[in-house]
């Protein structure tokens, strides 16, 4: 039986009671027993669905996870704070590096600051331009004969492939030439053949 309070329906029996009962302290605090209690504790059949991941997983949880706890953000924020004062100390710092090397070496201004750096951008140019001294040998190779041998056989090269190209080209135009006087020769025989009496040539 059900107290006067909890309702319990065909269709979900005592798992119905036992969720509005559960609700119902939720929300006015527990009851006085009034009548006999309905079992509560774990249903008779098992949970189906994804379970809670273990602490001390061999590999990282994969897909949504949590928010962060506040331990985590306190942390966070913690370490936001250290690098914000990190910059700002190193800020402080060369700043103040500078105020000492303006007292120790003041800078020029106005037209002598002006000459200072065209001086220091000329003489930077000058060591730009002026490298160290390489030879030959180690740009073009250990022995300039080698280099000047090769250059020879290239030249040599070069100029047989131009040589086979223009006999290619002069034969190929020679056929062409032959070609054309054969069949040149043939319709003139043939014209010759068919010429009649009345013919103008």
């Amino acid at each position: 039986m059900t107290s006067p309070g909890e309702r319990t329906f065909s269709t979900f029996g005592k798992k119905a009671g036992s969720q509005l009962k559960a609700a119902s302290d939720a929300l006015y605090g527990p009851k006085k027993a009034q009548g006999p209690m309905l079992p509560s504790g774990e249903p008779s059949r098992p949970v189906l669905g994804p379970t809670l991941p273990t602490k001390g997983l061999s590999r990282p949880v994969q897909g949504p996870t949590l928010p962060p706890t506040f331990l985590q953000a306190q942390k966070e924020e913690d370490k936001e704070d250290e690098r914000k004062r990190m910059k700002y100390e190193r800020k402080k710092y060369q700043k103040h590096n500078d105020m000492v090397m303006e007292e120790l070496v003041p800078r020029a201004t106005g037209h002598e600051g002006k000459i200072e750096k065209r001086i220091g951008r000329a003489d930077a140019k000058r060591a730009r331009q002026t490298s160290p001294d390489l030879h030959d040998s180690m740009l073009m190779g250990t022995s300039s004969d080698n280099f000047q041998a090769r250059m020879a056989a290239r030249k040599r090269n070069r100029e047989a492939q131009q040589l086979k190209n223009t006999v290619a080209a002069k034969q190929k135009l020679q056929d062409y030439q032959e070609k054309e006087q054969a069949k040149m020769k043939a319709l003139l025989e043939m014209a010759r053949a068919t010429k009649s009496e009345n013919a103008m040539w």
